[in-house]
């Protein structure tokens, strides 16, 4: 992912103290905007949020500050190289040290494409997401380079699937969702004033 790279803002804590009572639809529009097409024009993005260029500059830029958005990355289908079946694996490890990930995600380069990798919130466990050409395949080969990782202790694969396209009208239906977030988020504050 492409990094912002910005120095903290002499205003930082305000800006975040600021954000925070003041997250309101707009908001939610440019970042739901942002996350779906981060290479929109700003009158684009100005545009689907229903408020000016300027405004959604400076909306993006106080949400960029406070570090809401710390990059913008492309988004990438690896089937067109061949990596048609996804793997879903729980991989239970010795401790949470920052070598022990990069060495496990190093292993997954090597045999799969990696698409997401997230520590479990209450164990040892890193959750990843593979893409791969065979997913049996791929399961075997990574679990024999794991074993051999001093942290490592096990692995589920919790499960095999193949991408399937969904309904055209998802996004619309999370469009939907984070409107209705925005609502009850803007309602909760004017109910805690």
């Amino acid at each position: 992912m492409s990094e912002l790279h910005t120095s903290p803002s002499p205003n930082h804590d305000r800006l975040e103290r600021d954000l925070y009572t003041s997250f309101d639809a707009v908001d939610w529009k440019i970042l739901s905007k942002l996350r779906t097409n981060a290479n929109i024009t700003m009158a684009a993005l100005a545009k689907s949020a229903n408020v000016t260029p300027s405004v959604a500059f400076r909306r993006r830029l106080r949400m960029e500050e406070v570090g809401l958005i710390t990059g913008y990355n492309a988004e990438i289908d690896p089937t067109p190289m061949g990596f048609g079946d996804f793997i879903i694996l729980n991989i239970h490890v010795a401790d949470r040290a920052k070598t022990t990930a990069d060495a496990v995600i190093a292993e997954m380069n090597e045999v799969a494409f990696p698409l997401t990798v997230f520590w479990s919130a209450s164990s040892h466990i890193l959750i990843s997401t593979l893409a791969t050409r065979s997913a049996s395949q791929a399961a075997d080969v990574l679990h024999k380079r794991l074993r051999l990782l001093p942290a490592f202790r096990s692995m589920d694969i919790t499960l095999l699937a193949t991408k399937v396209e969904l309904p055209k009208d998802c996004r619309s239906i999370s469009e939907q969702f984070v409107g209705k977030f925005a609502k009850q988020t803007s309602n909760r504050r004017k109910s805690d004033a």
